[in-house]
């Protein structure tokens, strides 16, 4: 049971650490975005984190991340895809979306196209940046590992108690 727990909580913190950081810098190409609008539902959940990598080639039904005019990055999935010289030229469109958007996307704006997503994780980052969830994300694995540090060491007197 406590090797299991040891393992999940290895794993979670693993992949919390890993959201977090490719949130900020790219590690191996990947980066993670958190879903923040509906334009994708239901194949990427709001609240859901995103996971993307560069790619060479596009097609269309790809879901893919690109900065917009204004700088926001947005995740649609390709409608349509023009060939051209000097880069392709693509058309998106939200799966929620009636209209595809009314902007082209060029190549040189896609940050990468989507490969993995982890509903609930976003609303979960979304909530350590928060005072409580700070709190929250420090005080619940140190409770852990005392809690079971207090066990090996219950373990470890039993284990000298019944050898005397």
């Amino acid at each position: 049971m406590i090797k299991c727990l040891n393992s999940l909580l290895v794993f979670i913190l693993v992949v919390v650490l890993f959201t977090a950081l490719t949130s900020k810098i790219p590690i191996l190409g990947i980066r993670s975005f958190v879903v923040s609008s509906g334009s994708m539902q239901p194949a990427l959940p709001v609240g859901s984190v995103l996971f993307i990598r560069p790619a060479l080639i596009y097609s269309v039904g790809d879901i893919i991340s690109f900065k917009n005019s204004s700088g926001s990055v947005v995740t649609h999935r390709i409608v349509g895809k023009s060939i051209q010289t000097p880069e392709n030229i693509y058309r998106v469109a939200g799966d929620a979306n009636p209209q595809p958007d009314s902007a082209l996307i060029s190549q040189s704006e896609i940050i990468g196209r989507s490969f993995s997503h982890l509903p609930v994780l976003g609303r979960v980052a979304g909530f350590t940046q928060s005072r409580l969830g700070f709190l929250t994300l420090l005080l619940i694995p140190t409770f852990l590992f005392i809690t079971r540090q207090t066990v090996e060491i219950i373990c470890e007197i039993q284990k000298v108690r019944a050898a005397i």
